[in-house]
């Protein structure tokens, strides 16, 4: 197994353990890649080892990287990310899958050190891992593993560097363990410069991200998740009946570390027309119409993702407006029955429900979620029938209130590299 470590002068900026989740998918898994050495500098190399099942050996690669700040202040705590990429070559895939396993784990444990003006101490770093990735049918599958953001004090002013000096690999394949060499070799993964004094509010160190060449995930920008949308809403005054939307979810979520209260989310809700919706009012009566609901702005709200389970803990609001038209009565027939309410009259929801979305969603791609919520569906305004009267009132009788239930289902589509 090849350990790559790439080393700057002033920093090494790998992207953050976010990132390292969300570069696109390939061969059933998600990219990752450190950037390239700087000109003039040479990439640190080891040789690791796998044994397969059957006895046979295989190399397979590994990239190593670590986040730090730009500066840093002595005596006090700063942190550095570790994360890192595991090549699975396509020989290696093959022969974990003739053993039936769909998943494979990876944990690589590195040992670091951090160097400054007053010598080399340890830094206890925790393992990295990724879990229940699947197995392509065939190729190779690239692993991202992120790890857990590591507090490091520098002593003294000057150069700090984060060094590298041993590596532990582990896979599993489904139950199966797949013993790796270790290395032993030494690589510098970054450097940053230290302060004498405290540094003021606007010289507080500042974790860099930055893109995988070719990607388009940036520390302004951050990385889109788009979803496949199902919403069921029951009416209770309906008898309980069910009206389905189904539409898409194209979210973007920043890769800064996330304050206490969580990193900011935007998302574009789109949701599909529906067309002769059947319900049965006052028990007997059936009744026809189309469905609209339209994105009253943006889906927002906070959110915390979790590298290692894939999962991103999410309290966001969806606020949209529902209108309704070419309404008929009297008829189980979408043809028949009586037109009450004209296409294209302006009847709707006064003011927009407000969907309340709190829960871990997955978002790994094929990942599927199902929250439930509760919405308040307001009044509705504009419902003028054929005959002149206004029917608001009714709609607002039969399916407006307080604690209406929804559900929303949630099926992750792509991670990172996603259409626009």
């Amino acid at each position: 197994m090849n350990v790559s470590v790439t080393r700057k002068r002033r920093r090494l900026a790998v992207r953050s353990a976010l990132a390292a989740v969300v570069l696109g998918a390939v061969a059933g898994g998600v990219y990752y890649s450190t950037s390239a050495a700087t000109a003039g500098q040479t990439p640190v190399a080891a040789s690791f080892s796998c044994a397969l099942p059957g006895g046979q050996q295989v190399a397979v690669p590994i990239e190593f990287g670590v986040s730090v700040p730009d500066t840093a202040t002595a005596g006090t705590a700063t942190t550095i990310t570790p994360s890192a990429k595991v090549t699975l070559p396509a020989a290696a895939v093959t022969a974990l899958r003739g053993t039936e396993a769909t998943t494979v784990d990876a944990t690589l444990t590195p040992k670091l050190e951090l160097t400054d003006a007053s010598g080399t101490s340890e830094v206890k770093a925790n393992p990295l891992a990724i879990k229940a990735m699947a197995l392509p049918a065939e190729g190779e599958l690239v692993l991202p593993l992120a790890g857990t953001p590591v507090q490091v004090t520098p002593s003294g002013a000057g150069t700090a560097q984060i060094q590298l000096t041993g590596l532990t690999a582990q896979l599993a394949a489904g139950e199966r363990q797949v013993e790796c060499t270790s290395s032993s070799n030494t690589g510098a993964l970054g450097s940053f410069e230290v302060g004498a004094t405290k540094a003021t509010p606007t010289q507080q160190p500042q974790q860099r991200v930055q893109a995988a060449p070719g990607g388009g995930v940036s520390a302004q920008a951050g990385f889109k998740v788009n979803f496949d949308v199902t919403v069921t809403t029951t009416l209770k005054k309906v008898d309980n009946a069910q009206v389905v939307l189904t539409g898409t979810l194209k979210s973007e979520l920043p890769v800064a570390p996330p304050p206490p209260e969580g990193n900011p989310l935007t998302g574009e809700l789109t949701l599909n027309p529906v067309k002769d919706n059947y319900l049965v009012v006052f028990r007997f009566m059936p009744v026809f119409n189309d469905i609209t609901a339209t994105s009253d702005g943006p889906v927002t709200g906070r959110v915390f993702v979790d590298v290692a389970s894939g999962t991103a803990d999410t309290k966001a609001v969806s606020k949209v407006v529902l209108k309704i038209d070419r309404v008929r009565q009297g008829s189980s027939d979408p043809n028949g029955g009586v037109l009450v309410i004209d296409k294209g009259v302006n009847c709707r929801t006064a003011s927009p429900i407000e969907v309340p979305i709190s829960g871990k969603i997955g978002i790994r791609p094929g990942t599927e979620t199902e929250i439930s919520t509760k919405a308040t569906i307001p009044p509705f305004a504009g419902c003028t029938a054929r005959t002149g009267e206004d029917m608001s009132r009714l709609f607002t009788g039969l399916v407006s209130g307080p604690d209406t239930p929804v559900v929303v289902k949630l099926k992750s589509l792509c991670l990172g590299d996603c259409p626009a």
